[in-house]
């Protein structure tokens, strides 16, 4: 009998030790897609980045060009009056 219990422990180790071993690929496997996934948020966060230091360019070129507009039309007005 102690050695029936001796085998159904064993046989029970061993199954957890699959069982362990399989969730460690598993995890392996999820860590690489992780790493793909952070690799692509870093591309798509640079890209953003990319276009709003272009939007800002253009903001910043819009607001110089209306001063110089509205410089000029105070010119004007100052002529008509």
């Amino acid at each position: 009998m102690n050695e029936n219990v001796e085998n159904l422990v064993l046989v029970q180790l061993r199954e957890m030790r699959a069982e362990i071993a399989a969730m460690r690929g598993e995890m392996g496997e999820m860590h690489g897609e992780i790493a793909g996934l952070r690799d692509d948020m870093k591309d798509g966060l640079a890209e953003v980045n990319g276009r709003v230091d272009g939007l800002t360019m253009m903001i910043r070129l819009l607001a110089t060009h209306t001063e110089h507009l509205d410089a000029r039309v105070e010119k004007i007005e100052e002529r008509v009056r």
